[in-house]
């Protein structure tokens, strides 16, 4: 096979991909709220460094944060929504060493059943799963509010989308690795996707 041939291949599968997006789009209404409400702001109580493991009303989070990171000075926050298969682990410890020399917190809600509440039918719980993590993470930390990033891969691109869209106000960027289709929101602000 020649590499024209491969890369044609290769154009076609997106091309069929991309036209499965949008008919999943298409079909998928959600109802429900993606607003968050939890803001950065001045810490209130202390947090470790390192990694830790907290809960989060119906569910549980991963935070990562840099021994350099001094809870009185900003540093900016990455936000990340796992895929279908609920792992953050290999997120987190991809990201330990560029966290480390940067100084950047590493955050990573889990869903509260599989994968993201909107993916499958409407928001709900999981919107309340992250807000509560990104609340804990602000209690404990100053997070520069120009730097908080929403990232996600496969179902947690998807959702990443939908709920950075609706919270351009709170994310100044948003990261998404192969969402499979667009959930509808009322946008907020234009954050670069």
């Amino acid at each position: 096979m020649t590499r024209r041939q491969v890369l044609s291949g290769i154009g076609a599968a997106a091309a069929s991909w991309a036209g499965l997006g949008c008919l999943l789009s298409s079909e998928t209404e959600s109802s429900g709220s993606a607003r968050l409400t939890a803001r950065p702001g001045s810490p209130r109580t202390t947090g470790p460094a390192g990694l830790a493991t907290f809960a989060t009303g119906q569910s549980t989070a991963v935070v990562y944060v840099p021994p350099r990171v001094d809870r009185t000075r900003p540093a900016p926050l990455v936000v990340f929504l796992h895929g279908a298969l609920r792992t953050v682990d290999f997120f987190v410890a991809g990201h330990r060493e560029p966290a480390d020399r940067h100084g950047v917190i590493v955050l990573a809600p889990y869903a509260t059943s599989g994968t993201w509440d909107a993916v499958r039918r409407q928001f709900g719980p999981d919107v309340t799963t992250i807000n509560e993590a990104l609340q804990w993470v602000f209690d404990r930390w100053t997070v520069d509010p120009a730097k908080v990033i929403l990232s996600g891969f496969s179902d947690g691109g998807t959702y990443t989308l939908a709920v950075g869209r609706a919270n351009g106000d709170l994310f100044s960027r948003i990261v998404a690795y192969s969402p499979g289709f667009l959930i509808p929101v009322d946008a907020v602000a234009k954050p670069p996707v």
